[in-house]
């Protein structure tokens, strides 16, 4: 793909445009334009909202801490469709943890893959439980890129990642703690054949019964290793400028949107991605995920600033309390929010039905195949 292919593609009209605010103000600095009026009060979470292919009974998101509850070969535990089922009685989709699409993706010594025939069938019996919960179900793909070991891989091999640059930090082995290796560096060759496994990991998924997948380009995996120049120093097509880094990731989207559909296919995106986010805008995504910065003290703001620029509904992610999710949604801000699932009572309030003790620990890396806080090259959080 030469690299002027990649352009913003034009917007494409919304039928919903009627009412729409000319302008809005964070309290800090104002913010245009915005789209429709989504109501104020404590309904605002709830109302209906549609994300492509997928029709929503509220904005509510969550994403259970079930990460772990795999066996060494990534396929969930049995336990895992009953937590998942739990937290679909209340929310409009449950957001499930990120399943690595092929074995050199594992970032973790436990973590879940879409890789091959068994991970199919035990994913089934999950989305098979959130169904029968009146729930909908989506699988990020993730692959860990750098941020892995030999000792954590299903098969030993040696991570990969966009160039030879280790990530700072350490990563949890079966001998301890150790500091994440020099990765291999991809040839351009490679590159064909990771995208053909994100296409085909996105077609297990569907087959598994998840209604739609979300591309990771976000928390320190590869996809951002290669849209960041600290860990993308390639001098071929992949390199270089902002245009070139993100040519894989435009590949990815567009190779997975053909085989499972467009209007099932997100991406979740990190801080600074405005740009990226305009080249994703027109393809008929479902949605944009977006993971504020961490400590972000103006996560609706964060959002609009975005939003503002993509024709896409935008999930705010980053675990929002009560108050800043229900303000995103009322504003106009944000179309779905990810609560935060961590057990204080703003997160109860939102969504009581989902209090258990099986939810929570959003930060805790190793669970979901994210990256620590020091590994990530944005510095955002480790989770949804």
């Amino acid at each position: 793909m030469a690299p002027s292919t990649i352009q913003p593609r034009r917007p494409t009209p919304r039928r919903a445009r009627a009412s729409r605010c000319a302008r809005w103000s964070s309290g800090r600095r104002s913010i245009r334009p915005m789209r429709e009026h989504h109501g104020s009060g404590p309904d605002a979470l709830h109302t209906p909202i549609t994300l492509g292919s997928l029709s929503l009974r509220n904005r509510i998101i969550t994403a259970p801490d079930a990460g772990s509850d795999v066996d060494r070969g990534g396929s969930p535990l049995p336990r895992v469709g009953p937590i998942y089922a739990q937290a679909a009685a209340a929310a409009g989709l449950v957001l499930a943890a990120p399943a690595w699409i092929a074995p050199d993706g594992a970032g973790a010594l436990r973590s879940s893959g879409i890789a091959r025939e068994s991970h199919v069938a035990a994913c089934s019996t999950v989305t098979t439980a959130v169904h029968a919960a009146g729930g909908l179900v989506a699988l990020p793909l993730w692959h860990a890129g750098r941020l892995s070991h030999p000792r954590v891989q299903p098969h030993g091999g040696w991570p990969i990642a966009p160039s030879a640059i280790a990530a700072r930090g350490e990563i949890v082995t079966p001998e301890g703690p150790r500091p994440y290796p020099v990765p291999r560096s991809l040839d351009a060759s490679e590159l064909p054949t990771l995208v053909a496994s994100y296409a085909t990991a996105a077609e297990w998924a569907r087959r598994a019964g998840f209604d739609a997948v979300e591309i990771v380009a976000a928390q320190g995996g590869l996809l951002e290793q290669f849209l960041r120049p600290e860990s993308n120093q390639r001098i071929d097509a992949h390199g270089g400028s902002a245009t070139n880094r993100a040519r894989l990731l435009v590949e990815i989207v567009e190779a997975v949107s053909e085989r499972i559909g467009a209007d099932r296919v997100a991406v979740r995106l990190g801080a600074g991605e405005a740009e990226v986010a305009t080249w994703l805008s027109g393809r008929g995504l479902g949605w944009l995920h977006l993971v504020p910065p961490a400590g972000s003290d103006d996560l609706a703001e964060y959002a609009a600033d975005l939003r503002s620029r993509v024709d896409t509904p935008v999930m705010l992610g980053g675990g929002v309390a009560r108050e800043p999710a229900r303000y995103a949604i009322a504003s106009g801000a944000a179309d779905a929010v990810v609560v935060a699932s961590d057990h204080d009572d703003a997160a109860l309030t939102v969504v009581p039905n989902i209090a258990s003790p099986l939810l929570g620990h959003r930060d805790t890396w190793a669970a979901n195949g994210a990256a620590p806080r020091d590994a990530e090259p944005d510095g955002g959080t480790a989770h949804a």
